[in-house]
C-alpha cells in the first residue's frame, strides 16, 4: 500500500494499491481510516486477530509522511489507531521476533521471555509460534497511551533481546 500526494486511487501494474491525495485534503484522515477498516475486515475474514496490531503499525510506518498519526524517531515508535476506543491513539512499537531454524526444518521463535516485563500502563504482546499470526511473521508488540512509558519498555526489551542474542544464534539480530 502506498499513499502519496495527488488526487486519485489506482492499482499499479505490480498489484499494489496506491492512494493519491493532497497533503492538506480535509478528507485524508477519513480516507486513511477507510483503508484501515478495509484491511482489518480482511483480517477478520481470515480469522487472524494476532495480525491486527502489526497491520496497524506497518500501515502507519509505511505512510510516514501522510499518516494522520504522529511518530517518535527513537526506536521507531509510532502512533497507531486504537480500535478499542476512538478517543486516543496508541503509541506503538513492533518488531519481528528472531528465530532459530533447526535441521528438521522446524522454526523456533525467541521472545516469550519479553512478555515478563510488566510496566504500568503498557501492553506487551508476544505473538510467537504458539500464538502466531497467519498473515505476518511472529512479532512482539508494545503499546500504550503514554509515549515515555512505551519508550522505556521498548528500551528495556531491546536490551533484554540483545543480551539473549549474545548467547544464542537466533536471527535476525536486534541492534
Amino acid at each position: 500500500l502506498t499513499i502519496q500526494a495527488g488526487c486519485a486511487i489506482s492499482e499499479a501494474e505490480s498489484g499494489f494499491l496506491t492512494i493519491h491525495s493532497g497533503e492538506n485534503s480535509p478528507n485524508f484522515g477519513q480516507m486513511f481510516h477507510l483503508v484501515e477498516d478495509s484491511l482489518l475486515q480482511i483480517l477478520k475474514i481470515e480469522n487472524d486477530d494476532a495480525a491486527t496490531d502489526r497491520l496497524l503499525y506497518d500501515l502507519s510506518e509505511q505512510t510516514r509522511r501522510f499518516s494522520p498519526y504522529r511518530r517518535h524517531d527513537a526506536y521507531n515508535i509510532i502512533q497507531t489507531r486504537n480500535i478499542e476506543s476512538t478517543r486516543y491513539p496508541w503509541w506503538t512499537w513492533a518488531m519481528t521476533l528472531p528465530a532459530k531454524r533447526h535441521l528438521d526444518e522446524t522454526v523456533e521463535y525467541h521472545g516469550r521471555f519479553l512478555a515478563k516485563l510488566r510496566p504500568p500502563g503498557v501492553h506487551i504482546r508476544v505473538y510467537d509460534g504458539r500464538h502466531a499470526p497467519k498473515l505476518c511473521e511472529p512479532y512482539v508488540l508494545v503499546k500504550g497511551p503514554n509515549l515515555k512509558q512505551v519508550e522505556w519498555a521498548v528500551k528495556v526489551m531491546r536490551e533484554d533481546m540483545i543480551r539473549h542474542q549474545q548467547k544464542c544464534g537466533c536471527m535476525p539480530k536486534w541492534e
